[in-house]
This record gives C-alpha cells, sequence and structure tokens, in this order.
C-alpha cells in the first residue's frame, strides 16, 4: 500500500497525525487541569462563605429583606453574624441596605438581629429591627426604628453596637407612640451556623 502513496504525501500524513496527536494530549491535559482547579475552588468556596439565611417583611408597601450570615467558631465562642436589611419599596428593583456587622468579640456574645416588627402609627408605618447581646442588663436589648423606605429614625439606648450608621437618639415622643402601638406583623430571625 505504501506504493501507492506518494512519500511526499506520506510524509505529510505522517506529519498530520502526530499533530493530531499532540493537539488531543494537550486537550485531555487542559481538561483535566480545568477539572482540577474548579474543583479546588469550589472546595474553598463551601468551607470559607457560612451559611446565610433570608428573612423578608412586608409593612406598608415595601418589603424587608433581612439576610444573616454566621460563622461559627472552632473554639466553642459564640457564632459571629453579619445582617444585611434591604428596604424595597413594592414597585421598585433597587432599594437601600444597611449593614450590621458587629465586630468579634473574644467569647461574648455579639449584638444580632433578632426581630423585625412593622409598626403603624398614626397614617405611617415603621419597621423595627430588634437587637440583643444576649446579655442580661438594661441596655442588653434595643431597637433601631426605620421609615419603610430605609431611612434611620433613631435608636434606643444599647450597650453596644453593630449598626454601619451614625448614631441617633430615637425620640420619647416617637418611643412612646410605638409602645403604644400594635404590631401590624413580625418575624423572628435565627443565628443559623455550619455544622462544619
Amino acid at each position: 500500500m505504501d506504493a501507492l502513496i506518494p512519500p511526499t504525501n506520506l510524509r505529510a500524513i505522517e506529519a498530520s497525525n502526530l499533530v493530531c496527536s499532540l493537539l488531543l494530549r494537550s486537550t485531555l491535559i487542559f481538561s483535566l487541569i480545568s477539572v482540577a482547579c474548579f474543583s479546588v475552588f469550589s472546595l474553598a468556596g463551601e468551607t470559607t462563605s457560612p451559611p446565610s439565611r433570608a428573612n423578608a417583611l412586608v409593612c406598608g408597601g415595601s418589603e424587608v429583606l433581612i439576610q444573616t450570615a454566621c460563622s461559627a467558631s472552632s473554639d466553642g465562642a459564640p457564632p459571629h453574624c453579619t445582617q444585611k436589611l434591604t428596604f424595597k419599596e413594592a414597585d421598585s428593583r433597587v432599594g437601600i441596605s444597611i449593614k450590621y456587622a458587629p465586630k468579634p468579640l473574644k467569647n461574648m456574645d455579639e449584638p444580632f438581629v433578632n426581630q423585625l416588627s412593622c409598626n403603624p402609627v398614626k397614617s405611617d408605618f415603621y419597621v423595627i429591627a430588634y437587637s440583643t447581646n444576649f446579655g442580661s442588663c438594661s441596655s442588653c436589648e434595643w431597637m433601631d426604628v426605620y421609615t419603610t423606605r430605609g431611612r434611620l429614625i433613631g435608636s434606643t439606648q444599647s450597650a453596644t453596637r453593630s449598626l454601619q450608621l451614625p448614631r441617633k437618639k430615637l425620640s420619647k415622643e416617637l418611643e412612646r407612640l410605638l409602645d403604644d402601638s400594635q404590631e401590624d406583623r413580625s418575624i423572628s430571625i435565627d443565628r443559623v451556623t455550619s455544622t462544619k
């Protein structure tokens, strides 16, 4: 059969076969490297990102979403949690976000928003973020009061703070009105940590 194919064509076929063989090997090696890198990055992402949970509250035509992400400590200390409140009006796609990001405290519970409520006062609605540091003192529980558009009205006295906004004192008059109002609806927020 070699006699039927001219020698120049035979060399071209052999060179073509060699190139195809090299390309196939390169593709196989590239594929294996890609799979290995993807697996490493996927595993790294799983171990570093804490579990996240979202809860929503509808109040006065707005939706308030709270996202909570907690990471457990290896030494048995209380979990470290960050939270984000997002206020969105019903007809809007964009919202205002407010972060609750406490500085980690060694062997102490950190501030945590454990409840959101919608409180009607006169013709307005207010969103209240109830926080605690799980302690036993008069300022270990406090509230941050917002409009349904996410503007901070004020806060009651607190032992510590994780709200990433300047402190504003809540007026006694509004605090009294809120105490007298009936909650329209509320949600509770739990600390959820990874089981890893």
